[in-house]
């Protein structure tokens, strides 16, 4: 991350040096240094920068110009991140407005301004406002892409998410059904799937659960914690994921969490020791490569402190034969 820093402080120096302050690719320049300070959570650093790139591109290149959009759009997003919502949220909305003038409602811009607007909405709880912007985006996606494609399937997600935080769970279960049925269609999504496909197979099985039909529940999370825990795409954070989830569950009292979902099928509550013997499971397949590891490097200084007991020996050996002589 300071290599990166330092790159970008090199060149936004040589750019305004060369080309002046004003220059479109000096404003890059300073757009690029702000992004890596705000990658890093320096936001202290990176909104001044932000907010100096705005206002030199408002006054440069014009309000509308889509350069300028994308320092609003920045601009906001580092006020979100920082948490402070009143601040993006006129913001997003003003870019929201202003790309879909200036750009078009099918442009990609618009399409991740609209979703930032709605994900502002749905972290501060608003769902009532998040959910018709998630709809939006996800007849979008359908109008652009098709209904199988997994932008649009990442859209759904979202939208059976939001069904989910309001309390609507058969509504919820309908989607996210659908979404893991469609997803079975991605080449590769089997094999290989990707984080948005993890999370949707996440959602299912932990509404399953939760309302107490555990006879899908535990079969799908067996499958996520053991078949995909070694796949190349799986992630770190994923990995997080799927131990918090599986502490979670075997620490519960295995009741339905949701007991007014009358129109899904509860099953017998599933004894603790079945998750336990899950967990075990999970806990075998996510340790066994750092166990393997770990024997190895035991192993191998055990080996080294054997050669060196043996080098000693035999210099003791020789020490003792030159004395006699």
């Amino acid at each position: 991350m300071e290599q990166l820093i330092s790159d970008a402080e090199k060149e936004y120096e040589e750019n305004k040096s060369n080309l002046g302050e004003d220059h479109p690719d000096t404003l890059s320049s300073l757009n690029k240094l702000a992004g890596v300070f705000s990658h890093k959570g320096d936001y202290d650093r990176a909104l001044p920068m932000y907010e100096e790139c705005l206002a030199k591109r408002k006054r440069v290149l014009g309000e509308d110009h889509p350069d300028t959009l994308s320092s609003l759009n920045n601009l906001a997003n580092t006020f979100n991140r920082k948490g402070d919502y009143d601040r993006a949220l006129p913001m997003f909305e003003e870019c929201l407005a202003k790309r879909k003038r200036v750009l078009g409602d099918d442009n990609s811009s618009t399409r991740r301004s609209l979703n930032n607007l709605a994900t502002l909405f749905k972290s501060k709880g608003d769902y009532d406002r998040a959910l018709p912007l998630y709809e939006d985006l996800l007849a979008m996606y359908k109008s652009i892409y098709g209904d199988d494609n997994p932008k649009t399937l990442s859209a759904l997600n979202h939208v059976a998410e939001m069904f989910r935080d309001m309390g609507y769970y058969d509504r919820a279960l309908q989607l996210f059904e659908e979404c893991f049925e469609k997803r079975k269609h991605v080449p590769n999504d089997e094999s290989f799937p990707s984080s948005e496909s993890l999370d949707t197979r996440i959602n299912l099985a932990t509404l399953l659960y939760k309302m107490g039909n555990y006879d899908r529940a535990l079969p799908m999370l067996e499958e996520l914690f053991v078949k995909y825990k070694h796949k190349v795409r799986i992630t770190d954070d994923t990995t997080g994921k799927y131990e918090a989830l599986i502490k979670k569950l075997s620490e519960d009292e295995f009741s339905p969490a949701y007991p007014s979902a009358a129109s899904t099928p509860v099953s017998t509550p599933v004894s603790r020791s079945k998750v336990a013997e899950l967990r075990a499971k999970f806990e075998n397949q996510v340790g066994g490569k750092r166990g393997r590891k770990s024997r190895k490097s035991r192993n191998v200084r055990k080996s080294r402190k054997v050669r060196k007991s043996r080098r000693r020996s035999r210099r003791m050996r020789r020490i003792k034969c030159k004395s006699r002589r």
